[in-house]
Order: C-alpha cells, then structure tokens, then sequence
C-alpha cells in the first residue's frame, strides 16, 4: 500500500488539473477538397514581390553547435540559414532535408537569402545546399542553381552517392523544383554539383559550370519527349543505392489555367535521374489514375478526375521496391466504405521498370472497424461511415525491412455519400467555445484526430493507430474556423497554415519506422481552443517485427513504441518552443547505434518561421525574410535486454483512449503467451478494479472495465510474471 501511495504522490505532484471534455456538436459541413485546393492553389502561384527581412539576413555560411548533453533527445537548434521568404518549405511533402547513411552526410537545400549574391545571376532564384558531415555541428553552403532566365522555386534535394562510394568527394547534391518562365511555373529546374570535403573551395556562391549542371525542363511533352508532362516536380525526392535519384510530379491538362477543369489533375510522373559521366539524364514514367469523373459546368467533364493533394512516393534503400500513393475518388470502389477521399496505390518491385495497382483499403472488414467507430456515419446514410483521408494535416510514405508500405494520415468524417459530394464533411462546435470555432473532429471521446498507419504488402491493408492529437489546423481563409488566432500574418488575403505536417521516415535499414507531426498543447491555448497556433513537434517509432499479421483490429507484428518524443522542447529553445511551424524530417535517420544498454538513433529536423527577434514576433511573416533552423535529435528508443523480455512488455504497454470512460484498451506486445494482470488504483492507493486476461505472443489489445469508477486520475498496474509497471490513466 506504502509503495502505491508514493508513486500517487509523485503523479499528484506532477498533475494540478485536468479538463474532462466538453460537449461537441455538429455544425455544419466543409468541403474539405476544395480547403485544400485553396492552400495548394497558394503554393504555386509566383509569391509577392516583398523580399526585404525584418532584421539582419543570416550569413551565407553558418555554424550551430549541437551539445551532446543528456537525456533524450539531445542536441540545440540553431539557425544554419535563411531564405527570401517561407512559400519554399510551404508543402510538407516536399523533400529539402536529407541524410545519406553511406557517407554519413545531411543535406538541406533552400532558396537563397536577400543579401545573397548568386553566380552566375543575381537574382531571386538561386538555390542553395547546406551540407554537414558532422550532424549539424557545422555546415558548408554551396550554390547549386542560378540562372537569369529561369527562377528556381519550391526546393527540394539531396545527395547522390555512386553505389558502394564512401568518399563524399565522389558524391553530388542534387536539387529540383518547378521554375518560373516569365511569370507562369511551365517547367522544372533540375541541378547538380559535385561535393567536396568540409571546407572545400567547392562550397561557393557560384553553380556549377559543368555541362548538364544546371538544366531547365518545360513541362510541355512536346519539347521535352523524354520526361513527359511534369508538373511541380517538388515532392518525395529520393536517392537510392542503384544510383538513381527521383522526385515526383503531378499531370495537369494546362498547369496556368484559371479553373479546376481547366488544369485537370490526370496522373503522376516519376521523373528519375540516371547519373551517367558527370551529367543526370532525366526520364519520366507516368501513372494515370481512374478516379471518378466529375461534372463540372466551367469545361469538359471527362478532363476533371476527383483526386486531390499532393501524391507520395517511397522508396527502400536498395531502390528495388517502390509505391506511389495519389488520394482520390475511384470510378469503382469496393464498398460503399471505400467510396470516398482514400488512397489510390500503385507497386512496383523491379526499380519502376513496371507497376501495379494495389487494391484498395476494405473499410467493410472488421480490421477497421475502429477506424469507422471514431468517425461520424454520412448525414445523407446514418448506415454508411465512409473515411476521408485528409491531405489539410498532411501524410507521410516510407517503406519499410519487409517492403511494405507505411501510409500515415488522419482522416475524418464524410458527410454526402453521393459520389459528387464526397469531399465534403461534417464540422463541429464546443459549448466551450463560440461558434465561429467549427471543428474537423470533435474533439471528444474517441472522436479526436487520430494519426494512423495503414500498411500494405501490395494485397492486403492492416493499421496501426499512431497516436491522437490534441489539435488541428486553424483556416487560413477569412471567416473560417480559427483564422482569426492562425499565427500568420495576412499575404494576399490569406494566412499559411499551421497544420500537423505529418511526415514519415525509416532507419536505413527500414527496420523502424519514425512518424513526425506537430500540435499545440492545449493547457497554454487560451479559451480551450482547439487549434494548432503554437505547435510544437512530436515524433513515435514503429518497431518492425518479423513479418505482420493482419488480424481483426489492425493486430500484427509491427509494434508503436510508447514513448511520445517532443522534439520542440529539447533545450527550451524560446524561438522553437511552440513555435515549431513549417518543420522537416529527414526520411532516413542514423542507424540504430548502442551505448552501454539503450538504444538510440539520430533523426534531422528543420523549422522555418520568420526570424525576427528572439523569441520572433508574432504574426509570423510568410513574404519577409524567414530563417531555417536544424536540430540533429538523439532519441533514447529501448534499453537493450528489456525489450526482449516481460519486463519489455509490460513497461512498453500503454492505456487508450486517455481519458476515458466505461472502458479502455491496454495494448500490450508479448514475447511469449502469459498470463497479464491488470490492477487499478486510486490516488490515495486503493485498489478499485483487478482483473486477469490471457496474452498471446504478438500484439494484444486487452479491455479494461472502467465501470462504476468516478471520474478522476487512476494508476493502472499492469503485470506480467515478475515484472510490473504503472500507468496513468483519466477516467471521465
């Protein structure tokens, strides 16, 4: 009894309140194809003029010191450079920020900033690289684009490395994005430059001379016949051990058209870069997907197909297996559950060399039938719950050991189950708030933005569910919910947005996965909003166990490590604590590397904001001078020998939801069949609840009977053998 009162007073101590949910109700309905159109509509049009920072632009050439101090994750953000403006880390599936395992080398590539002085051309699209090889400790900058015809934008890159190269002397950065000709994007910037070691006379202000270095690429098929159409190459690069490099680009019927139907989303293109003497030729290969055709009265009916967002696509190390993931509508869905807003999969296992599509996720099975029980059902068909994949927070790809791909995303309600309404969901108001605040989720009780894994072998779909959020992003169209406390200030009659920019990546060997988002601590919003106005980053690892299952509820091998890392609070850095917006992570973190019995591993971020005084003003300034700011994170995964064991179990176990009520979920993943007991204490150390329950080896999600238990904080005790642990449970 001692012992419970002790840890109860501990958790007291650590705990001054807790706010029970308040009642949400429904509001209304959005559609949520046409919010998102809006943002990337924002994205690819040619920014403003305004080019000036607030203060003193950071210097060409940087240095940020990263303490390897204690505890996890380690390391200190520090500004490493600056760029004109943020509409360049505007998508969150861009890829500007890497890390290449084989010559143990990060790189970051952003556009230059206002006192800059590219060369050849002096002008606002010079592209830059930073390249560290010592985890950020210090960086090298070098100039890899600058043209006076053709303004790069949107960058995103990394480093090519020959196959079996260990000398970063040997290895280029490459770099691409869409380019401005005049003043419409038409075409794609596509640039390379040979590296050097640290302090190399390489890294300069000058692009590279050398025939191919620099190459402009129309997005017309007729003047380029070797690409094709590419659109916006400026998501998902990649490079891989076969040697090749590759981004991925959108098709439209006219990219500069002025209506929906007009620039007509048809397909990708996976335009890849062969490295042949010193030069990259670029080829495409397009993928046209058959969504559902919408009618629409501003042009021909057959050119509109109801997708929408950014695609996605992802690679393993060796470049053999690959996916590429476009969320639409498809003329003929499986189940009435599987008609709306989902992903459209293709696969290939021969380096691109031919695809095949992947049937669509059965949201009729009863492995998903969580996912359903935590949306609303179509206000047009109670009977009918169909998921929207919700590109507004954003959504990660990796692929992982085994080949399968990790498609994370939240996904909300829809509200029209007719199939040219389909983008459209149902909002919410809290009595808490006004109603003005409508709300994606609402924010209740098994109703919060849940980010989940849904993973494929190219045949079957099982999930994991990642974690729940606490917010979402606010508006950044005036008179939509939380415009108003959106942190940025007003650019052409619209803010960015702050939303959770969920991201994904793997360790080189794929054998973890990491998931990257970020959300607002809603103990420091004032009024109890809802919205991600002072985001910090948050990041969960997936361990890859052996080969997965796809058992009812999303059960299998693959395992969500407990631990939630905050990847903003490392240092108390007052320009990044909850000021974490416009973040990257690498897609490839370190290796997993041991020191004395924990198990860590080291995964780069960036942040983008205005970088005013410390800590920066608020509104953040999205046309001005912006900094780029670089943590290398060190996060503490496993203690070596408890993971293996029933202590492992247990102490990785977790409790959901939290809070709760009438009933939880102990998840827990066993190494052998064992008995698990589960006892429940109160604060003062009494035991409430006690019941027993049979675990098999793998993955188990156990019902926790919270009946007849009053409102407030409870010690869950969670035993296996001689091994025990202890978590905090709200019961509401």
């Amino acid at each position: 009894m001692k012992k419970h009162l002790l840890l109860s007073s501990a958790l007291l101590a650590a705990i001054s309140v807790y706010s029970q949910d308040e009642q949400a109700m429904p509001a209304g309905k959005v559609n949520n194809v046409e919010r998102n159109a809006q943002r990337l509509l924002k994205a690819r049009m040619p920014e403003p003029t305004v080019n000036t920072h607030s203060t003193a632009s950071p210097a060409i050439k940087h240095t940020a010191t990263n303490a390897k101090t204690a505890s996890p994750p380690v390391g200190t953000w520090g500004i490493i450079a600056g760029s004109r403006n943020a509409y360049g880390v505007i998508t969150s599936q861009n890829r500007p920020l890497n890390y290449n395992s084989a010559i143990n080398a990060i790189s970051f590539i952003h556009r230059c900033s206002p006192t800059y002085i590219g060369s050849p051309a002096d002008n606002s699209g010079s592209m830059v690289a930073e390249i560290s090889t010592d985890w950020g400790v210090t960086f090298d900058s070098t100039c890899i684009w600058s043209d006076g015809t053709y303004l790069a934008r949107h960058p995103q890159g990394g480093i090519f490395n020959p196959p079996g190269n260990t000398n970063i002397s040997n290895a280029y950065v490459v770099g691409m994005g869409p380019a401005l000709n005049g003043a419409d994007f038409n075409g794609n910037w596509f640039a390379s430059k040979q590296l050097g070691v640290p302090g190399s006379t390489v890294y300069n202000t000058s692009a590279s001379a050398a025939a191919g270095a620099m190459q402009y690429i129309s997005a017309t098929p007729i003047t380029n016949t070797m690409v094709g159409r590419a659109d916006f190459a400026q998501v998902c690069f990649s490079s891989t051990n076969d040697g090749k490099v590759r981004a991925l680009s959108q098709i439209f019927g006219d990219v500069t058209a002025t209506t929906e139907t007009g620039q007509a989303y048809r397909g990708i293109n996976i335009v890849k870069g062969t490295f042949n003497s010193g030069v990259f030729n670029w080829t495409g290969d397009s993928l046209m997907f058959d969504p559902i055709v919408r009618t629409r009265s501003d042009g021909p009916a057959n050119l509109h197909k109801m997708a929408t967002g950014e695609p996605l696509m992802a690679w393993n190390e060796a470049g053999t297996v690959g996916y590429a993931v476009v969320v639409g509508v498809r003329a003929v869905p499986t189940n009435s559950q599987s008609s709306g807003y989902q992903p459209i999969v293709w696969k290939t296992t021969n380096s691109g060399a031919s695809w095949s599509t992947v049937p669509a996720i059965d949201f009729a099975s009863p492995t998903f039938s969580n996912v359903l029980k935590r949306i609303d059902p179509t206000t047009t068909n109670t009977n009918v719950t169909i998921p929207q994949f919700n590109s507004i927070e954003g959504y990660g790809a990796v692929v992982d050991a085994n080949g399968l791909l990790h498609f994370v995303s939240t996904v909300i309600n829809t509200s029209n189950s007719n199939p040219d309404s389909v983008g459209y969901s149902q909002t919410y108001t809290m009595s808490v708030n006004s109603a003005t605040a409508t709300y994606n989720w609402p924010h209740v009780k098994n109703k919060r933005p849940y980010i989940y894994d849904f993973i494929t072998d190219g045949l079957t779909w099982f999930y994991k569910k990642v974690d729940s959020m606490s917010t979402e992003a606010p508006s950044g169209t005036p008179g939509s919910g939380g415009y108003d406390e959106n942190p940025f200030a007003v650019d052409g009659g619209t803010k960015f947005v702050t939303d959770a920019r969920i991201q994904a990546g793997r360790t080189p060997d794929g054998k973890y996965v990491f998931v990257s988002w970020s959300e607002t601590d809603t103990n420091f919003v004032t009024g109890s909003l809802k919205y991600n106005i002072n985001p910090d980053i948050k990041v969960r690892s997936i361990d890859v166990i052996g080969t997965p299952t796809t058992s009812p509820g999303g059960n299998g091998a693959y395992y969500v490590m407990p631990t939630e890392f905050n990847i903003s609070a490392v240092g108390n850095n007052s320009q990044i604590k909850g000021k974490s917006v416009m973040h990257y992570m690498s897609s490839t973190s370190s290796s997993i590397t041991v020191s004395g019995n924990t198990a860590s591993v080291t995964i780069p971020f960036t942040v983008t904001h205005s970088d005013g005084a410390a800590p920066p003003a608020i509104p953040f300034e999205s046309i001005s001078g912006n900094a780029h700011y670089f943590i290398a994170a060190k996060l503490n995964l496993f203690t070596i020998g408890i993971k293996e064991n029933a202590l492992g179990s247990v102490s990785n176990s977790y409790v959901y939801p939290n809070p709760a009520s009438q009933s939880a979920i102990l998840s827990i993943n066993m190494k052998d069949n064992a008995l698990v007991n589960v006892d429940i204490y109160n604060t003062i150390g009494q035991q409430v609840k006690s019941s027993k329950h049979t675990a098999q080896v793998g993955e188990n999600n156990l019902n926790i009977d919270l009946s007849n238990l009053s409102a407030g904080i409870y010690l869950v005790n969670v035993k296996v053998g001689n091994a025990t642990s202890t978590k905090k449970l709200i019961v509401q």
